[in-house]
C-alpha cells in the first residue's frame, strides 16, 4: 500500500512514521509499518501490489527510514492469524484506532522484513520459496486461464496416472497446490506431498479436504535438494512410486543426495516419473528466434539458465534424457521417455489461442499427439516426461520401453 491519507487520529507527532521500500524493477513506495522483535512488518492495502509480489518473488528488497540510507532486507510471508496475531493491534496502537480494519482489513498475508548484513544476499532456495509463496493463492486460476500451460499439465496428469498405476504409496516432489496430486488421489493412491512452499501446501490441503481425499494425503515442507533431511525417517523401500512435475527438480543444480535418497526409499521395481525441462529443446529455441528473443534461445543450450533468461524468474538446470540416464544410473533404469509437446510455444499467448480458435486448437493437438511419438521428438520438446524403474540390484541397463530418441 502507498501511505494512506492522514486522519485526525494520525495528526499527532510521530503517528505517520513511514518506511520506503523498493523491489527489483519497482519504483519505491512509502508504507506504514510496525516493528516487533527486531523485524519490520508491512502489507498492501488491497489486492496484490507490484512491490509486494516482487519482494516475495525475489526474497529480498531494500528499505529506508527518513534520514537513513537504503539497507537490504530478506522477505518472508506471514499471517496475522496464528504466527503473529498481535499485528493488527500493533498497527492500531501506532497509527490510531481503526487503522488495521480501514487499510488492511481482510488481509491474510503480511510481509516480514529482516535486515541483511552488508554483503549478504538471499539464497536460491529462499528465492524459490518466495516465488511459490507469492503464487500460491492465484496459482490455480492462473493455470486455468493459460490454455497452453493447462494443455501441458493435462498431458502430465494423463501420463502420470497411467505410469504410476499399482505403485503405492506415492511420493510427490513439488506438489504445489495439487493440480496433479488430486488426480492421483482420485485414482486411489495415498500420497506424501513435499513442497518448498508452506503456502502451496496450505492450498493443497484445502483442495484435498474439499474433494474428500484428505485421509490419503500427508504433506511435508522441504525442497528436493534436502530430501535426506525431509524424508530421513522413512523406512527403506517404503515408497512404491515417486512423481514430480514442472519445477521442483529443475531448480536444483546438485541432485546427487536426492538420487541417493530416492534409491533408498523406492522399492525395487518401483517407479520414478517426472517432467524435465529439456536441453536443448529445438522447438522453444525456434519460437524464441522467431520472436527475436536471442538471449532466451542461447540460454537453452546451457546446463545452467540464469533467472529470467527463459520465462521463469528462477535459476534453472535443463537436462536431456541422456543426462538423466547418467544421473540415475546408480539405482534406476529408464522405462520410457516421451516429449510432452513438439508444437507448444515457450510462452502462453492469448493472441495465438484466439487465432487458432477451438477447431484450430483441436487440429494442433491432434498433430502434436502424432509428432511426440516420432523419432527426434525428445530433442525437440521443451518438456519431457520420463519414467524410470528402481533396479532390483542397482543394475544400470536400460529397460526396453518406448523412448522415441
Amino acid at each position: 500500500m502507498t501511505l494512506a491519507p492522514a486522519t485526525r487520529d494520525d495528526d499527532r507527532p510521530g503517528r505517520r512514521e513511514s518506511l520506503e521500500l523498493r523491489a527489483v524493477g519497482i519504483a519505491p513506495v512509502r508504507l506504514l509499518f510496525v516493528e516487533l522483535d527486531g523485524r519490520v512488518y508491512v502489507a498492501p492495502s488491497q489486492g496484490s501490489a507490484a512491490w509486494f509480489t516482487a519482494s516475495v518473488r525475489e526474497g529480498q528488497c531494500e528499505t529506508r527510514k527518513p534520514g537513513e540510507a537504503w539497507t537490504s532486507a530478506a522477505t518472508r510471508l506471514v499471517g496475522p492469524d496464528g504466527s503473529h496475531p498481535s499485528l493488527p493491534g500493533e498497527f492500531d496502537r501506532k497509527y490510531g484506532a481503526g487503522t488495521w480494519s480501514r487499510y488492511f482489513g481482510g488481509r491474510s498475508t503480511i510481509l516480514e522484513l529482516t535486515r541483511l548484513r552488508a554483503g549478504l544476499s538471499v539464497s536460491d532456495p529462499d528465492r524459490i520459496r518466495g516465488e511459490f509463496d507469492a503464487l500460491a493463492e492465484s496459482y490455480d486460476a492462473t493455470v486455468a486461464g493459460h490454455a497452453i500451460d493447462a494443455y501441458l499439465k493435462s498431458q502430465v496428469t494423463r501420463l502420470s496416472v497411467a505410469a504410476l498405476r499399482d505403485h503405492d504409496p506415492l511420493l510427490e516432489l513439488g506438489s504445489g497446490t495439487g493440480i496433479h496430486t488430486l488426480p492421483l488421489l482420485a485414482a486411489g493412491h495415498s500420497v506424501l506431498a513435499v513442497d518448498i512452499s508452506d503456502r502451496m501446501l496450505d492450498q493443497l490441503r484445502r483442495h484435498a479436504e474439499a474433494s474428500g481425499a484428505s485421509r490419503s494425503l500427508r504433506t511435508r515442507a522441504g525442497r528436493v535438494g534436502e530430501l535426506p533431511q525431509v524424508l530421513g525417517d522413512l523406512p527403506g523401500s517404503s515408497i512404491g512410486g515417486a512423481f514430480s512435475a514442472f519445477g521442483a527438480i529443475d531448480v536444483e543444480g546438485d541432485l546427487d543426495a536426492a538420487v541417493t535418497e530416492l534409491s533408498r526409499i523406492i522399492r525395487p521395481g518401483g517407479r520414478l516419473a517426472f517432467t524435465s525441462l529439456n536441453r536443448p529443446g529445438w522447438t522453444p529455441m525456434l519460437w524464441d528466434l522467431a520472436g527475436f528473443r536471442l538471449r532466451s534461445a542461447g540460454s537453452r543450450l546451457r546446463r545452467e539458465v540464469p533467472p529470467g533468461a527463459v520465462r521463469y524468474p528462477l535459476r534453472l538446470f535443463p537436462r536431456s534424457a541422456a543426462d538423466w540416464d547418467r544421473l540415475l544410473a546408480r539405482g534406476f533404469r529408464r522405462h520410457s521417455a516421451q516429449a510432452l509437446s513438439c508444437l507448444a510455444p515457450p510462452f502462453d499467448s492469448e493472441r495465438l489461442v484466439r487465432f487458432l480458435g477451438a477447431e484450430g486448437a483441436a487440429r494442433a493437438k491432434s498433430l502434436d499427439a502424432r509428432l511426440v511419438t516420432r523419432r527426434g521428438a525428445l530433442r525437440s520438446a521443451e518438456w519431457l516426461f520420463l519414467v524410470y524403474e528402481r533396479s532390483p540390484s542397482g543394475a544400470t541397463t536400460r529397460a526396453g520401453g518406448p523412448t522415441h530418441d
